[in-house]
């Protein structure tokens, strides 16, 4: 599986069959069943219906891969083959939360197509893009596309002091919001219909798969982010009150914390 299969030599139609019946391995990725292979494997041979994404290594550690491209030249850590279209669209790339989860099975395309039948493609897009807004705070600090984004007391902090109280509490204790103090619990796509209310009843009585938060708030923050404009909100008894700095505390946090994990691989 090392050689990219144009470089095999092999007709078009030829190319086409036996990359179907060569067996891949079976992973989930992004919460979705997918195929990984160790080589390069070129879109123009895939079946209808397959697609091709490169896997991008770090500098100091090649095979460990960090992030998903169409087409990865330098430090090419493997190949996801899926059913389920991802949008690049955004970045160019998505940045990987978590590592590419092998099954221990081994599957060829085929196969791996008539398992697929079963399962319903909106469905199956949209648990991959709710893993991604999991997966990738940046989205919400640094993306243009329409997003939200919740985010939860981090019980080691001092925020835990105002966990679950109303606003005016902080203020009567002389206490304010801190980004730094939070953790980044889940982010996902947001829908022209969606709103704070909205996205306040999602969380209460109908949790994404595999959202691991407690139900929406008070003391959780929101946040918004729709024609390219970024809003954070406090989540209080009856209201929603604007954060200004949330977003830049969360921003000058990711980073650090990024830049620390960056240097754990480079040890």
């Amino acid at each position: 599986m090392g050689k990219d299969r144009e470089e095999l030599g092999i007709s078009g139609g030829n190319k086409k069959k036996r990359i179907s019946r060569e067996k891949y391995q079976e992973a989930t990725f992004f919460d979705i069943p997918v195929l990984f292979g160790n080589g390069r494997v070129s879109q123009a041979i895939l079946p209808d219906g397959i697609y091709s994404y490169d896997l991008r290594g770090y500098d100091s550690d090649p095979g460990r891969p960090y992030a998903l491209e169409e087409k990865v030249i330098v430090n090419h850590a493997g190949t996801i083959l899926t059913a389920v279209p991802f949008d690049l669209s955004e970045n160019g790339y998505l940045r990987l939360g978590e590592e590419v989860d092998f099954t221990g099975g081994m599957a060829s395309i085929q196969e791996y197509q008539e398992k697929m039948k079963s399962k319903e493609l909106s469905n199956e897009i949209q648990k991959a893009e709710n893993a991604i807004g999991r997966a990738d705070e940046f989205l919400i600090l640094d993306g243009y596309a329409d997003r939200y984004a919740i985010y939860q007391i981090d019980k080691a902090s001092k925020a835990k002091a105002y966990m679950f109280m109303c606003f005016e509490f902080l203020t009567s204790h002389g206490m304010s919001v801190d980004g730094m103090d939070y953790q980044y619990i889940y982010g996902g796509r947001l829908s022209e219909q969606e709103t704070l209310e909205s996205l306040f009843e999602k969380f209460n009585l109908n949790h994404p798969e595999n959202y691991r938060g407690h139900s929406l708030s008070i003391s959780d923050v929101v946040v918004i982010q729709r024609n390219k404009h970024t809003e954070a909100y406090y989540v209080d008894s009856i209201r929603y009150i604007r954060m200004p700095g949330f977003i830049s505390q969360r921003k000058e946090y990711a980073e650090k914390l990024y830049k620390r994990q960056e240097l754990l691989v480079n040890e």
